[in-house]
């Protein structure tokens, strides 16, 4: 697949490792399913990560959950709003990198009417998964903000 040159406005994003940005039409994990080459994946990855938990492939279980986890530790970005509640990210860690691809992110929505439709004030929730206690978020592992604070340092 190739990298998106325009900017298109959707609920659901991935950024790659090294920044560019893929809207996300479906779900992630089909986006996964779809474009595995993308994410350095096989099928056959995919299908034994799913018998692995006895689950049907695309379920929305811990397979899924396992394969998303997995990307993001590889340096993948997930971003989703939520009913126009504000955005989730999930990502490995905060670091200069993934603020600055964040940065670019935030940059195109501003870019676009979709950012007047959510409004700056918007909260972006961003999990750090390598913060994670027992698999579960913590207040170290979780920063929020607003989109307009966005370009401001993040600590």
């Amino acid at each position: 697949m190739e990298a998106i040159k325009q900017f298109k406005e959707a609920d659901a994003y991935w950024l790659s490792p090294k920044g560019v940005i893929y809207p996300v039409s479906m779900t992630h994990i089909n986006f996964i399913r779809d474009n595995l080459e993308l994410f350095k994946m096989t099928l056959d990855d995919y299908k034994a990560t799913y018998a692995k938990f006895n689950e049907k492939m695309g379920w929305e279980g811990k397979a899924r959950r396992e394969i998303i986890s997995e990307v993001i530790k590889n340096g993948w970005i997930r971003l989703r709003n939520r009913d126009n509640l504000g955005w989730v990210c999930e990502l490995w860690e905060l670091n200069q990198q993934t603020q600055n691809h964040l940065q670019e992110w935030v940059s195109y929505l501003r870019n676009t009417n979709f950012v007047s439709d959510i409004g700056l004030s918007t909260e972006i929730e961003i999990h750090q998964l390598s913060k994670l206690k027992d698999g579960q978020l913590t207040e170290e592992a979780t920063i929020k903000m607003k989109l307009e604070d966005f370009n401001k340092n993040i600590k």
